[in-house]
């Protein structure tokens, strides 16, 4: 019989929390990226990442908690999973889908706005601010998920998504 990785283990726990916990939960808790996340930590850990080494105790102690077995609070949980997003982020240059359109997106909506009330200031009117603000806001939001999802699919390209 062939010995199961740590990631296997975790992977089946998960699978079957999937089953139980429902639809909304899975959301709720975020479930299929604790998966991922657990495969991106077993394969650092493979090449010598203390840190990811040390994760899996806590991803470990993370799944117990959803299935009811560890007395972690909700807010330790979402802890956890910071902490583990952060460690990705920060040491092995990995990101969450959709990080980078919502971080484009909002500095688009913020530039768009200010070119907004500015089109509103140049023209000597203060109606036109009431015209300018959505119309900046919107554009600025376009261009910000453009942008955006031009960084996401680099970043599917080069691997870099957890």
């Amino acid at each position: 019989m062939k010995n199961k990785s740590w990631y296997e283990d975790i992977n089946l726990k998960i699978s079957n929390l999937i089953d139980k916990l429902g639809s909304s939960n899975v959301r709720k808790y975020r479930v299929e990226l604790l998966d991922r996340l657990s495969k991106r930590t077993e394969e650092f850990s493979i090449i010598n990442c203390n840190e990811c080494k040390k994760h899996k105790q806590l991803i470990e102690g993370m799944i117990q908690y959803l299935e009811g077995n560890n007395e972690m609070k909700r807010k330790m949980y979402l802890n956890s999973f910071n902490k583990l997003i952060g460690h990705m982020n920060s040491k092995h240059d990995l990101h969450v889908e959709g990080t980078k359109q919502a971080l484009w997106m909002s500095m688009g909506m913020s530039l768009g706005s200010g070119l907004g009330i500015i089109f509103g200031i140049v023209y000597d009117n203060f109606e036109n601010i009431a015209v300018g603000l959505p119309i900046g806001t919107g554009f600025g939001m376009f261009i910000g998920i453009l942008i955006g999802q031009q960084q996401e699919v680099k970043l599917k390209e080069e691997g870099k998504i957890i």
